[in-house]
């Protein structure tokens, strides 16, 4: 079991796969049982998806910075620049909404929402969630604290008042995006911070 690399470039776990699953899905196109790779053809990105039916037009994000697919259609593996920024310093939970139940990991400096694949927290479904960063939740590494930003022209909703700038939040504290609910759950707090 080891990462190979196929005639073609990509490379994948031989542990889990006989051939390249990029390839075969290539040659099946929409005829596989278990979709483990999807292609989004207008930016040229590797989306990973975990789910056993055809794709559908959105791909489900499991991690972020994982990979793209490059100019020569080869994988390349792309880890942030910045040292800790892929620690994991908190989770949103979506409470309410069509995503209710699924989580949403934070990192390191300004955590952008939207509906995006580029988006670091892609929330799909809801389509009064904006595209393009609705809000942001930024991760201040210094002082250990975390704040919600709302961006110009989405509105974001806590305690049921529209937020007008950025303001604290508290671990267990839920605001509104869309017709989604989330709850925000620090891992770093107190003296835990990476």
């Amino acid at each position: 079991m080891a990462i190979v690399r196929c005639d073609s470039g990509h490379f994948y776990d031989n542990g889990k796969y006989e051939k390249c699953p990029f390839c075969e899905r290539k040659k099946q196109e929409g005829n596989l049982d278990r979709t483990v790779f999807h292609f989004q053809e207008e930016d040229s990105k590797t989306i990973a998806q975990s789910f056993n039916r055809k794709p559908e037009s959105e791909s489900i994000v499991i991690e972020r910075n994982v990979a793209y697919q490059g100019d020569d259609e080869k994988t390349v593996a792309f880890y942030s620049p910045v040292k800790g920024n892929d620690f994991v310093t908190g989770w949103l939970v979506c409470v309410e909404g069509v995503n209710q139940g699924r989580d949403y990991r934070l990192h390191h400096g300004n955590n952008r929402i939207g509906r995006g694949v580029q988006m670091d927290v892609c929330v799909l479904n809801d389509q009064k969630i904006s595209q393009k960063t609705h809000c942001r939740i930024v991760y201040e590494y210094k002082q250990n604290r975390f704040f919600l930003v709302p961006e110009a022209g989405s509105l974001t909703y806590m305690e049921g008042k529209a937020l007008e700038s950025e303001r604290e939040l508290q671990s267990g504290d839920c605001f509104r995006l869309g017709d989604s609910e989330f709850e925000f759950i620090a891992f770093c707090r107190g003296n835990r911070k990476w």
